[in-house]
């Protein structure tokens, strides 16, 4: 049918009015969801202190994490009780990653831009540069993540600006993204199976679950700050946050 030219203006304008409308009931929930907490499931006191970083130790049900002042690498169970203490000794570990196809350990180093990896008993192999350009010494590296279907790591620069970098498993950059839903960027965890990262803030006091874009798909607030290091139980549906202000580990259902 041809319709006269005002009415096709009406339509166009009708039709655009709706899809405008139809945005902004999206982006609300959105933000209604931002603003959602997560369900509290239980609180462990680690005797482990400045925790720092948090991964599955392969399919062994427990956790790994780091101390940045004691420099060791922990491996923890669901409960926090410290189940082995690595013989790793670094400077400033931020963040940790286990790599099952290889069954060795990769350590994140702060102050040195490296990527230190390990065997499961804390023994050096090699040491991977990460020449990240840094504006403020002390907002340098901050997570450390990997997809070991396609052996990529990335690495989580806290701020100024945040940003996820690329790396091949021998230490070649091949992309990065900023990222700016935050104050800052203190831990991430890379979910294989829908191929999100999971990312917490200590300053906004905040969990986001993000593309590899960066974009936010949800995000939940925290009651509490300094959380530094994440990992998620899909199959459970459960968030395991340990913090560096009061040595807790944190485990939510989502």
């Amino acid at each position: 049918m041809d319709w006269p030219m005002e009415l096709r203006a009406k339509y166009l304008y009708t039709s655009l009015l709706f899809f405008f409308l139809l945005g902004m009931i999206a982006c609300r929930k959105d933000t209604d969801k931002e603003q959602s907490r997560l369900k509290p499931i239980a609180v462990y006191t680690l005797g482990i202190p400045e925790t720092s970083g948090l991964c599955w130790f392969g399919n062994r049900g427990s956790l790994l994490t780091v101390s940045d002042s004691l420099g060791k690498v922990f491996e923890i169970s669901k409960e926090g009780i410290i189940m082995d203490t690595l013989a790793y000794t670094g400077g400033n570990p931020e963040g940790i990653a286990y790599n099952d196809k290889t069954n060795t350990i990769l350590v994140l180093e702060e102050n040195k831009k490296e990527i230190v990896e390990i065997d499961t008993l804390g023994n050096e192999i090699r040491t991977i540069e990460l020449n990240i350009p840094v504006q403020i010494a002390k907002h340098g590296p901050e997570g450390l993540a990997i997809d070991t279907a396609t052996q990529t790591l990335f690495v989580l620069r806290e701020k100024y600006p945040g940003t996820i970098y690329r790396y091949t498993y021998e230490g070649h950059v091949t992309d990065s993204v900023y990222i700016d839903f935050a104050s800052d960027f203190s831990g991430m965890y890379y979910d294989q199976e829908g191929s999100f990262f999971w990312i917490v803030s200590d300053e906004s006091k905040m969990v986001a679950r993000c593309n590899p874009s960066g974009f936010v798909l949800e995000s939940w607030s925290l009651d509490f700050n300094k959380g530094e290091g994440i990992a998620i139980d899909n199959k459970e549906r459960r968030i395991y946050i340990v913090t560096d202000s009061d040595n807790q580990l944190y485990i939510y259902s989502y």
